[in-house]
């Protein structure tokens, strides 16, 4: 019987794919981001590659790149909205044409690293035509409910996942609330798990909280700066960060 498995945070999935000992999925990702932090792909020749220097612990921003360098994933199309995407996420996969990631490249090469086997898709939500076979359906809230979006464009975007039906039931549904990212709109979350859950006919079921829901340490070179100069800072490099990608530097 399909199941569609419901979480607070979405690195949560890694731990249930380990769980079940999960390998070889075909992954359709919906999500505002690419959660492949720390990760170069070649597109060219279907391998993926860890960044050594930006492959930090597991949290929610890279626990998709976990899971492939796991070898628990063979294939994953990410489905974004506009905005969304590479262009509109700070610290994102890099793909193989980046000019950041020529450095990268260079010293994979040094030290002759093998990359893991990955077939990888980006689709923009307009283009996305449902589930195909033999794939797992993974929902971040935040593809319907970013705090980027405005919340009146809420409804629609949820409309638009319902007519995008390609006959296809996953035996596998995971959908993350994301409270970090998402607007807090935890009744039309609720409401979207059961009407998925009866359009598949499937069995819900709830994974437990976190024990922890404290965000990672701040880490720089020279301790700890004050909170107030560190979103300063962090703010300005979001927006040049932004400018540039908006202009096709990645």
């Amino acid at each position: 019987m399909p199941t569609v498995y419901t979480m607070e945070r979405h690195h949560q999935l890694l731990h249930l794919w380990q769980a079940h000992s999960a390998t070889g999925l075909r992954v359709v990702h919906l999500d505002f981001h690419c959660d492949m932090r720390g990760m170069l792909i070649d597109r060219r020749v279907g391998l993926a590659y860890r960044i050594r220097d930006q492959f930090p612990d597991l949290d929610q921003g890279n626990f998709l790149a976990h899971a492939v360098m796991e070898g628990r994933i063979d294939r994953l199309r990410w489905v974004h909205d506009d905005p969304g995407g590479r262009r509109d996420d700070i610290g994102t996969v890099k793909f193989e044409s980046d000019l950041t990631a020529l450095p990268h490249r260079a010293a994979l090469a040094v030290r002759n690293v093998a990359g893991q086997p990955l077939h990888y898709e980006v689709v923009p939500a307009r283009r996305w035509q449902g589930v195909e076979e033999d794939e797992v359906l993974d929902i971040d809230w935040d593809y319907f409910a970013c705090v980027d979006y405005p919340t009146d464009s809420i409804p629609g975007r949820i409309a638009s996942f319902w007519e995008t039906d390609s006959g296809v039931i996953p035996e596998e549904t995971y959908v993350c609330y994301s409270p970090e990212y998402s607007h807090p709109t935890r009744r039309l979350f609720d409401q979207f798990v059961r009407d998925l859950a009866g359009r598949f006919a499937a069995t819900i079921v709830a994974l437990d909280p976190p024990a922890t829901n404290a965000p990672p340490n701040r880490r720089i070179i020279s301790g700890y700066l004050p909170d107030r100069v560190y979103r300063t800072a962090r703010s300005a490099y979001r927006r040049t960060a932004l400018a540039l990608k908006h202009r096709g530097l990645y």
